[in-house]
């Protein structure tokens, strides 16, 4: 396992952050990215990011803060700009509404994926994992926006759960294919070098302290 250093953290924060509000800032800018036609939604590094902290992180909830964090903060961003639009109290409540907590909720899950790559490091878990976490988002997300959601208030039924369900197929696709890309960058070569490396400064810089405080 490896303790990478703040600057590997923070390279890591920031790659989802800015994946999450690209959209939103495009958008305040005037580009019309409404539909999945015009804009890869839910193209994300988030699971990749949970996947590969949690395998690989010598503190495994580290590996789940760093994309959360990003989310909440993203969520925070992109009430601010939309509120320059619409007014930042009505800007707030469409980014951060009821049934938000089932996002935070299933990504914490997806993340969770990371542990079978723990035990066992090798295409076939990976794999799994890269499969499985965008699932499991998939189905508490999509719950959550059926349950709790007042914008598109679907029908508290189970025809009304699947036509949640249905209409996020294109989404789970590109969050499917995106944590493939993204952990397959992660889990390569110049992905794990760039974390021993900074795992590896971080060991140094905590022996020298030591070493000076003796």
């Amino acid at each position: 396992m490896y303790q990478p250093n703040k600057t590997f953290l923070a390279s890591l924060f920031g790659l989802c952050l800015v994946v999450k509000i690209l959209p939103f800032v495009l958008m305040h800018f005037g580009m019309d990215i409404q539909s999945e036609t015009t804009y890869p939604w839910t193209f994300t590094p988030f699971f990749a990011v949970g996947i590969f902290g949690v395998a690989l992180f010598r503190r495994q909830s580290m590996g789940v803060f760093v994309p959360l964090a990003a989310w909440v903060v993203g969520d925070i961003l992109i009430g601010v700009l939309s509120g320059l639009k619409y007014g930042m109290r009505d800007g707030l409540a469409y980014a951060i509404y009821p049934g938000q907590f089932m996002n935070y909720l299933g990504l914490i899950l997806a993340c969770g994926a990371g542990l079978l790559v723990r035990r066992s490091r090798n295409v076939g878990t990976i794999t799994v994992a890269c499969i499985l976490s965008p699932t499991i988002f998939f189905a508490v997300s999509n719950f959550g926006v059926w349950a709790f959601d007042t914008w598109i208030n679907y029908p508290k039924t189970l025809a009304g759960l699947q036509t949640a369900y249905l209409a996020a197929i294109p989404f789970y696709k590109n969050a499917l294919i995106s944590t493939i890309g993204y952990s397959a960058l992660l889990f390569s070569q110049l992905g794990m070098s760039l974390l021993k490396s900074r795992a590896e400064e971080t060991s140094a810089a905590v022996m020298s302290e030591a070493i000076r405080q003796k």
